[in-house]
């Protein structure tokens, strides 16, 4: 039985779509068991590695990083069924995954900061009890503007997926 080109086409981006979920799945989880040891690994160190100012930083966003990637993790499957879309989702899935996708864009931030704070502490000999002070406003820093663009597109309802996660909306 002879198939006709867009026959083939629709098994064959089916087929990557499949291959692109699974793969999804797969780096989601080992990126969430990963955060998750690091986390446990600096918590189970005691008071001598959860004092230190670039440990908790990297425990914020390993915290990140777990929401991020548990988003990521779901792929397409989160995104409204639609013309362009492989989703089986709804508007309020996709925009729940939007949400922690856009929050996943604190990541970059804390990896900003924890690079700040070993300038400061290696290169100008700044000691740990100053980055102490400003530890504060580094999370606040890395945290509260990707939580309000999230929390905003979230409530404006901007995330979409076409065959990819949902994230913002293209103009």
């Amino acid at each position: 039985m002879d198939q006709s080109c867009s026959e083939r086409l629709t098994i064959f981006c089916n087929g990557l779509s499949s291959a692109y979920a699974v793969f999804s799945a797969c780096s989601g989880l080992l990126s969430i068991l990963s955060s998750s040891t690091i986390i446990h690994i600096i918590l189970r160190g005691g008071k001598k590695k959860w004092c230190r100012v670039q440990n908790r930083l990297l425990i914020g966003m390993s915290v990140v990083d777990i929401f991020y990637s548990t988003a990521l993790s779901f792929s397409y499957i989160p995104a409204q069924r639609g013309e362009c879309s492989f989703g089986y989702g709804t508007v309020s899935t996709c925009n729940t995954q939007g949400f922690f996708v856009q929050l996943g864009t604190a990541i970059p931030l804390y990896i900003a900061m924890m690079s700040l704070h070993s300038l400061l502490s290696i290169a100008y000999n700044v000691p740990e009890e100053v980055a102490k002070k400003y530890e504060a406003a580094m999370h606040a820093v890395c945290i509260l503007p990707p939580l309000a663009m999230a929390t905003t597109g979230s409530i404006g309802r901007v995330f979409f997926g076409d065959n990819t996660q949902c994230w913002l909306l293209a103009p």
